[in-house]
């Protein structure tokens, strides 16, 4: 995954970045406004190593981060309670056989799925390498 980002200040072997409001480039499509209704654009600021001394406040560059561990964390965040929703039907299905009650067994499922990938998915996401600075950017 790829992100545009600012270089604000420089330390030894390291810069301090602020990624770029992705809103300002989607076209305002409102996508991010959060469930209070608010809109409220706030600065993600981090700091990256750079022992090469490449980079200087002011330069615009390219973030990249590797996007198969997120995409691991994503599917595990919300496959595991979709498929814990059918299994929970089926299951009380089965042992009761009435399709009201197994609407019910499927709900817990969700939940129960709900409960258990979100620590998985917390591991994963821990295991997710650190952005680095991979070119600079045209101005």
């Amino acid at each position: 995954m790829r992100q545009l980002a600012e270089v604000i200040r420089r330390e030894d072997g390291a810069v301090w970045v602020r990624l770029d409001n992705p809103s300002k480039e989607c076209g305002n499509c409102k996508g991010c406004v959060r469930l209070t209704g608010e809109r409220k654009i706030e600065d993600v600021v981090l700091r990256l190593n750079d022992p090469t001394g490449a980079y200087q406040p002011g330069d615009r560059v390219f973030l990249e981060t590797e996007g198969k561990e997120a995409f691991k964390a994503v599917t595990v965040l919300y496959g595991i309670p979709f498929a814990a929703l059918f299994v929970g039907y089926g299951v009380t299905y089965a042992l009761i056989g009435s399709d009201a009650l197994a609407g019910l067994g499927a709900v817990a499922g969700l939940i129960l799925g709900a409960f258990v990938s979100r620590p998985l998915a917390r591991k994963i996401a821990d295991r997710m390498k650190e952005p680095y600075i991979s070119a600079r950017a045209c101005s």
